[in-house]
């Protein structure tokens, strides 16, 4: 009998476990069960501690057997491998820190940093702490190692074909989606700022380098300079990661902490608008949200952000002066802006559909079951 494995016990922070938690609260769906038989009798599921903390559903409605168990290099006992052991893993996003656990491995990729250098992405003059260039060196050693690899866009599909030289053949491409959580919530349109005197804007990030978190602090003041008002920008941040912030970064930020997709989708309602001062990413599902939501979006000028979204502000990233341009036109117009936002909102709502990704997760499934013998 063949078995299938799908594999999101490494997962523990960041979009990586949005995603697995949309994708799960699909699967929990009786439909998918009729459509794809496997997953009823032929099905086990690993879920990382992180995953299971932002479920909304019990995992008991989730087909085959749930075990919830965390992947790490240095966590590999619970995981031994063995080719023999499925027919197909499906990893939602590598690395994968075992060795092959199945006939066909299929993974997700999604680690820009491994195609991109970083004087693509304006971080040519950080220096990288040893930790971290490790890490990196052995992420990139993992790639190539699966069957199949499933990218969120087609520019990070060519980028891995050129640098690792994995043909395209082996390359699906599955868009972002937001979660089916943010995606049913309501956001009542606004006709003025949600304070007199600040602008408050919502960026959910990581702190990771091309988050570009430290250009908050210079465009806070010069907000304040330009307009005599505070800006607020509003993040996700763990609180070791707001604690290594600089007290110039901080004094325009208010950290929520971690959230789950329903908390997350309650600061939305909070907001006058959504910011986005990234300087690279695979498909982030921010500037998606935010179409989807109907709340303006205002995000850097670049074409992974333009390829999928649409904002009502765009600046450059790099430049202060730029971003509060673009943030003091928005001022000038917020009921309209909203209004634009509703519109692109309607539109939005008819393609963008959680349960399409994970269905295509399913097909491609599917269809390495049916090689693997």
């Amino acid at each position: 009998m063949k078995r299938v494995l799908l594999d999101f016990s490494n997962l523990r922070v960041g979009g990586g476990v949005q995603v697995a938690s949309a994708t799960l609260q699909e699967l929990s769906a009786p439909a998918l069960r009729e459509r794809y038989p496997w997953l009823i009798d032929r099905t086990a599921i690993r879920i990382s501690p992180a995953v299971r903390g932002h479920l909304s559903i019990d995992t008991a409605t989730l087909p085959g057997v749930v075990e919830v168990v965390e992947t790490r290099p240095t966590v590999l006992a619970p995981l031994k491998p063995s080719r023999d052991a499925f027919d197909v893993r499906f990893t939602l996003f590598g690395p994968t820190y075992t060795g092959r656990l199945a006939r066909r491995e299929i993974a997700g990729f999604a680690e820009v940093t491994l195609v991109y250098d970083p004087v693509e992405y304006g971080q040519a003059h950080r220096a990288r702490p040893l930790r971290e260039r490790i890490g990196v060196a052995i992420k990139r050693r993992l790639v190539g190692r699966s069957d199949i690899y499933v990218i969120e866009t087609d520019a990070i599909a060519a980028r891995l074909t050129a640098r690792y030289g994995i043909a395209p053949s082996r390359i699906r491409v599955v868009p972002n989606r937001p979660h089916p959580v943010i995606r049913a919530a309501k956001v009542p349109a606004r006709s003025a700022r949600v304070a007199p005197g600040e602008l408050h804007l919502l960026y959910p990030t990581r702190a990771y380098p091309h988050k570009n978190l430290d250009i908050i602090g210079p465009t806070g003041d010069l907000y304040a300079a330009r307009s005599g008002r505070r800006l607020v920008v509003h993040t996700t941040l763990r609180a070791d990661e707001w604690q290594a912030l600089s007290p110039e970064s901080r004094r325009s930020m208010h950290n929520h902490g971690e959230v789950t997709p329903g908390g997350l989708a309650q600061i939305y309602t909070t907001v006058d608008g959504v910011f986005f001062p990234s300087l690279l990413e695979a498909s982030s599902a921010t500037p998606l949200e935010a179409n989807v939501l109907g709340v303006p979006l205002i995000a850097s000028d670049r074409d992974f952000v333009r390829a999928s979204a649409k904002a009502q502000g765009w600046f450059d990233p790099a430049n202060p002066g730029s971003i509060v341009d673009s943030l003091l036109d928005f001022e000038d117009g917020i009921p309209a802006a909203w209004s634009r936002a509703a519109g692109v909102s309607q539109a939005y709502r008819r393609v963008l559909d959680s349960s399409n990704r994970t269905e295509s997760y399913l097909d491609i499934i599917g269809a390495e079951l049916a090689r693997s013998s």
